[in-house]
């Protein structure tokens, strides 16, 4: 897949991000979903849109499954490698920003944390923070009562 398309709010491709009509199923490449399958898409966009609101509209697709899955159980950045599949450096990035350490001259979000293992002090094990774990929870209820 290429990156043409993927400068819409939602990550996904123009043409799966579009509004549609009553009835429309569109994919790119001109494939149709089924009515199942569109209707995840629309779900999972809806729990991206969510989650922006509730954490930053800047924050990335990478970001927020960082995120979800730090928020499942304490984590290494090795780990999360493993599970999301994804090269070491944009584990880095992404917890940089979801800490208070930031990139560049941008602050991070204050969300995670980084500490040490007390079993090994090599490793670093991510956290979530007070405040990521509050605004998780306001995800949550807002998903729950159907506030997006």
């Amino acid at each position: 897949m290429t990156t043409q398309g993927l400068e819409n709010s939602t990550g996904l491709p123009s043409t799966l991000a579009q509004t549609s009509g009553p009835g429309m199923n569109r994919t790119g490449g001109g494939e149709r979903w089924s009515a199942t399958e569109n209707a995840e898409l629309r779900r999972m966009r809806a729990a991206l849109t969510v989650m922006r609101d509730h954490i930053a509209a800047d924050i990335t697709v990478i970001q927020a499954q960082v995120l979800l899955e730090i928020a499942l159980g304490d984590m290494t950045p090795a780990g999360l490698e493993r599970e999301m599949r994804i090269h070491s450096s944009t584990v880095s990035r992404s917890i940089d920003m979801l800490s208070e350490r930031g990139r560049g001259d941008k602050p991070g979000y204050n969300l995670v944390r980084r500490g040490g293992d007390s079993k090994d002090l090599r490793v670093t094990t991510l956290r979530l923070t007070p405040k990521g774990r509050h605004r998780l929870r306001e995800i949550i209820k807002s998903r729950r009562t159907g506030d997006s």
